[in-house]
């Protein structure tokens, strides 16, 4: 599961509910302006994983 590929195929508002990052920090990951650390990618995937377990 590549960070880029699972930030964009999810729709801001799941984002921000699963991770309470603020929007504009969701849409400047969506537009490639800024990513978080890698430590902090792995941590958003995890979260995003357990919200919805049969997606791979």
């Amino acid at each position: 599961m590549d960070f880029v590929t699972e930030i964009k195929a999810r729709p801001v508002a799941e984002l921000v509910a699963a991770i309470g990052a603020p929007e504009r920090t969701i849409y400047s990951w969506k537009m490639g302006e800024r990513l978080p650390p890698d430590w902090v990618q792995r941590l958003v995937l995890k979260a995003l994983k357990k919200r919805s377990p049969t997606k791979q």
